[in-house]
C-alpha cells in the first residue's frame, strides 16, 4: 500500500507471487489518494514510479482503488487521485495489470485538466500460465479506467499468446484497454526522445490476438478517445465504441 504522500520507486525490479503456491495470485499495489484534492498536491496523493520493472501473476498489478484495515471495506476518501508513472514496464498473466478509478484533476484555480499518470513503451502480456495454469480461464482487460481524463498510454503492446480452442475462443481472451466515461489517447511513443522523433525510434501501440483491443463505453461529446497509428492483428474486435 502507498499512502498519500508516499512514493514507491520500482526500478529493475520483478514482483509476483511465491513461486511454491501453485499458480497463486498476488493482490497488487494499492496507490491511495485523496479524491478531492489536485495531484499537484504530491502530499495528498500516493506515486507509483516503474521503470524496466516486472509485475507479474497479480490480481490487479496497480490500483488508485483503496481499502480499510480490513482489505475489504472500500476507503472513498482514498479511492482516486494515486499517480502511477510507467515506463519500460513489463506486466504478464495479470488478471489486470492497472485499474484506474474515478477521479478529476484540477489546477490551482479549479479548471479541469489531464491526469498526471501515464503508462509508456510497456508490455502486457497473457500466456498459457495464466491463472492457475488452465487454458479456459478467461481473460480480463489489462488497462481499465473509470471516469478519468486523459491518462497518457503511448508505445504500449498488448498480447494474448494463449491458443485458440473451443474451450478458449477468441470473444475469452483478455481485453487491452477498457474506458468506461474516460477520455484518453494511444498514440506513438519515442524511444530517443528527440523531436521530431526520427523514423526509426517511433514506437507503435499493439494489439494482437485479443478480444479488443480498445473497448469504450460512455462518455459525452466533449469526452474524446483516440486511437493514432496503432497495429492491430488477429482481434477479435479492434476498436469497440458503444
Amino acid at each position: 500500500v502507498i499512502e498519500p504522500g508516499g512514493t514507491l520507486i520500482l526500478n529493475g525490479c520483478t514482483l509476483t507471487s511465491l513461486q511454491g503456491c501453485e499458480k497463486a495470485m498476488w493482490d497488487g499495489i494499492e496507490v491511495q489518494g485523496t479524491y478531492n484534492v489536485n495531484q499537484a498536491t504530491t502530499a495528498s496523493q500516493g506515486i507509483l514510479q516503474i521503470t524496466n520493472s516486472y509485475i507479474t501473476d497479480a490480481r490487479i498489478g496497480a490500483t488508485t482503488s483503496a481499502r480499510l484495515a480490513d482489505g475489504v471495506t472500500q476507503d472513498w476518501t482514498h479511492t482516486g487521485g494515486g499517480i502511477m508513472k510507467v515506463t519500460q514496464g513489463h506486466f504478464t498473466n495479470c488478471n489486470r495489470a492497472f485499474e484506474f478509478r474515478a477521479y478529476t484533476n484540477h489546477n490551482a484555480s479549479g479548471a479541469v485538466i489531464n491526469d498526471a499518470s501515464f503508462i509508456v513503451n510497456s508490455t502486457f502480456e497473457v500466456n498459457s500460465s495464466y491463472g492457475d495454469g488452465s487454458s479456459t480461464v478467461p481473460g480480463v482487460a489489462q488497462i481499465t479506467m473509470n471516469a478519468v481524463r486523459n491518462v497518457v498510454l503511448n508505445g504500449n503492446s498488448f498480447t494474448d499468446t494463449r491458443p485458440i480452442t473451443t474451450t478458449l475462443p477468441l470473444d475469452k481472451h483478455t481485453i487491452g484497454i477498457f474506458a468506461i466515461d474516460a477520455p484518453f489517447t494511444v498514440s506513438t511513443y519515442c524511444t530517443s526522445g528527440s523531436f521530431p522523433c526520427p523514423t526509426g525510434s517511433v514506437l507503435k501501440s499493439s494489439f494482437s490476438n485479443l478480444s479488443h483491443g480498445v473497448y469504450v463505453s460512455g462518455g459525452t461529446a466533449n469526452e474524446l478517445v483516440t486511437v493514432d497509428r496503432a497495429l492491430f492483428t488477429n482481434n477479435m474486435i479492434g476498436v469497440r465504441v458503444e
